[in-house]
Parts: structure tokens; C-alpha cells; sequence
């Protein structure tokens, strides 16, 4: 069966690209007072931080600083949003934002009032521009997806060159605007060259990642039975598109996609699983089995996985360490996407504004300035870190 068109903020963490492969069992051990993880031979981070408003995950928040935002009428959302400058080291500046629409006094609560668009993903090449997809509720009408360009304080329709109606919001990556890849269920893949975009038949694709313009990977659903749904990974060699099935695991379902090249590949999802590609055959493990992991990433020593109930898991080989996150977001909030330099620099956001970072020794819980539900991170080598969410929320901040 196809895949639901029409998505809310809460769905945007289901959809999925799942399959099977034989598990390598990780021996379980209790860490900290958060689900029991595998752990073979992995040192706990250790040490606490209190750096620049941020505070670290082991005591208790202290409230951190935001920079105050201007109004920019230049959105073209509807309703005022609110635009801050270049913002000071370590501080998160939020760009845009719109608060929920709250009913008038007297008014018919059942009265449909309209809602906000989410703002689902982010990527950018430029410490001053980014490209933002939303995704619109629709009302007596299918939802509706999109992309916009942040620049110059204002937020502008961007052409994606596809015709069809996008239901979801679409899923980008890309080495630059001159090599951009898009990716949406219904639609499949749209590439752009800076000029032209070309259509790839890629049904149902839902995730996409590039490590090189000749070895890009993106994630599809392919059939659906009584017994689940499959899907497959496919290679874009610069020529040709080669199709590999995902192997067949109970409950499984991916969430995440990242890789360093053709032959190192991950792929995060449900049951705890973290899925590689090692160039021949998939290699499957799990750490704390009870969750989903919606995003992966690594770097030079480890591949890192977020997920429900505040979940951050550092996966070093077969070994996996749980990081005590659990106790210090309120209500086991639950956390979206990652995105990183280096082993000592990582940043993770969530529901509920949630914004941690890794040192490389503690993760630090940082003042977002906003409650909103916090869907995606990218940054680049310029020194930018942009996030976006639910309620036309986009935030930037230096490095």
C-alpha cells in the first residue's frame, strides 16, 4: 500500500525505509540509569561543562542566553516572524518563528483556526543562506510540501522544478546549490545542477544522502504485504542508479541515513538497530532494543544515533555506549537529528526546543530560545549551524 500523503509534525519521525538482515547480538550491560546498552570495551565520557549559557546534561540547566530577534516582514508565510543578525559565538539567534494561532474570545473552539507550517529540513553551503522544506496541513485539502531559501533576513519560495503536487516535506542534501538532491516520497528524486533540475524515478524515496557526485544513496519503500513493508538502497555511480534490497528484519524500519563512501554506509532505525554497509553485505547491531533511532552520524571515531526518550547512543565498532541524556531532558524528550564536525563538536535537537551538544568529553544541554518541536540540523565548515521545526521555526547559530 502507499504511503500516507498526508503528514503532521508527528509523522515526520515515521517515515520510514526498513528491511531485515542478520543481527549481531550485543552482550547488554546497565549504564547509568538508562536502558541497559551494549558496551565492550567503550570509556564512558566523563567531566561536566558550563560553557557560554550551555549547561551540561549532568546538572541542571541555568537558563542560557538567546538573542533577541527584530521583526522581518519579508517572510511570505503570513503573519509576522521574527529575524536576528549575525549573533555572537555560542549563541542561538532565531530567524524566523510564528506562534500558534489561539482562538479569539468567544469563538467557536471547534471553529478550524488554521495551522503553521513545520519547517522539516535544512541544508545549507553558505554561512548566510539556507534552503528550508515545510510542509503545509492541509485543510479539506491534501498537505502540501516545499522549499524555501533564507537569505539576506528574508524567507523566499524556491523552485524545485517539479510539476506534481508534493504531499511531504521533501528531504535535501547536496555538495553545493550547483549539486542538490531532493527527495520525496511521491515524487522520487529531483537533482539540480544549479540551472537544471532532472527528474530520477525513484518511487516512494523518503531518505537521501550524497558523500560525492558519483556516490549518492537514497532510501525507498518498494512493496507492501501483510507482513510489512520493503524497501531498498540504491547507488548513483554519476551514471547509472544499482538497486541492493534491504535484508528483512522483524520490526525493523530505518529512519536514518548517513555514510563516509560506497562502501561505508549506516542506516538507523527501530528495535535499537543500527544497519552498515561494508561494501558487500549488510552487518546489523542493536543497542537498547526498545528504541528508535531516527538519525544517524559520525565522525572520525565514532557513529552516533538519536532517538526517542532522549536517547543518544556512541557506537565505536561492535560496541555501544548509551550517554545519560534521560535524566536531564524534562519528560525524556524526544530527539530528532545530529550533525557534527569532529569528535568534539556535535549538536543534537528535539522536541520541545531541545538543543544538546557534544564537547567531546560531556553533552551540554543549550538554550534554544523556543519551545518548538526542533525537526532537523546542518551546518557547514564556515562556522554555521542552522536548525529548523514545527511553528515556521529557524534558528542559526556560530561556532
Amino acid at each position: 500500500m502507499p504511503l500516507s500523503r498526508a503528514l503532521t509534525f508527528g509523522a515526520l519521525a515515521l517515515l520510514s525505509c526498513g528491511g531485515r538482515s542478520g543481527l549481531l547480538g550485543l552482550e547488554e550491560s546497565s549504564n547509568g540509569g538508562v536502558p541497559a546498552s551494549a558496551n565492550r570495551g567503550t570509556t564512558a565520557a566523563s567531566g561536566s561543562a558550563n560553557v557560554g549559557g550551555t549547561t551540561a546534561v549532568s546538572g541542571s540547566s541555568n537558563g542560557g542566553t538567546t538573542a533577541a530577534g527584530a521583526s522581518n516582514g519579508g517572510a511570505p508565510l503570513g503573519g509576522a516572524g521574527s529575524s536576528g543578525g549575525d549573533s555572537p559565538i555560542g549563541q542561538w539567534v532565531t530567524l524566523h518563528h510564528r506562534e500558534p494561532p489561539a482562538p479569539a474570545p468567544g469563538q467557536n473552539p471547534f471553529d478550524y483556526l488554521g495551522s503553521n507550517a513545520v519547517f522539516a529540513d535544512v541544508w545549507s553551503d553558505d554561512p548566510s543562506r539556507a534552503l528550508v522544506a515545510t510542509l503545509t496541513p492541509g485543510y479539506k485539502a491534501p498537505s502540501s510540501g516545499g522549499v524555501l531559501r533564507y537569505e539576506g533576513g528574508t524567507m523566499l519560495p524556491f523552485a524545485i522544478g517539479a510539476e506534481e503536487h508534493l504531499y511531504n516535506p521533501p528531504r535535501l542534501v547536496g555538495l553545493s546549490l550547483s549539486d542538490l538532491w531532493l527527495a520525496e516520497d511521491y515524487l522520487g528524486l529531483e537533482h539540480s545542477d544549479g540551472s537544471t533540475w532532472t527528474h530520477h524515478t525513484q518511487p516512494e524515496a523518503q531518505l537521501i544522502w550524497e558523500n560525492a557526485a558519483n556516490d549518492v544513496w537514497a532510501c525507498s519503500a518498494v512493496s507492501s504485504t501483510e507482513s510489512g513493508t520493503a524497501h531498498q538502497l540504491s547507488h548513483w555511480d554519476g551514471s547509472v542508479w544499482t538497486k541492493m534490497a534491504l535484508p528483512n528484519l522483524d520490526g525493523f524500519a530505518p529512519r536514518g541515513l548517513w555514510g563516509r563512501s560506497a562502501s561505508d554506509m549506516y542506516v538507523s532505525g527501530t528495535q535499537g538497530t543500527l544497519m552498515h554497509w561494508n561494501g558487500t553485505t549488510f552487518e546489523a547491531r542493536v543497542c537498547s532494543a526498545g528504541v528508535t533511532w531516527s538519525a544517524v552520524w559520525g565522525e572520525a571515531e565514532a557513529i552516533w544515533t538519536v532517538g526517542d526518550g532522549g536517547a543518544v547512543a556512541r557506537w565505536q565498532g561492535d560496541s555501544c555506549l548509551l550517554l545519560p541524556t534521560r535524566d536531564s531532558l524534562p519528560g525524556g524528550l524526544a530527539l530528532r537529528d545530529l550533525w557534527g564536525t569532529g569528535p568534539d563538536s556535535l549538536w543534537i535537537v528535539g522536541s520541545g526546543g531541545s538543543i544538546l551538544h557534544w564537547n567531546g568529553s560531556a553533552l551540554e544541554l543549550e538554550s534554544s530560545g523556543v519551545t518548538a518541536d526542533l525537526t532537523a540540523v546542518w551546518g557547514n565548515a564556515s562556522g554555521v549551524v542552522w536548525v529548523v521545526g514545527s511553528n515556521e521555526t529557524l534558528l542559526r547559530r556560530t561556532f
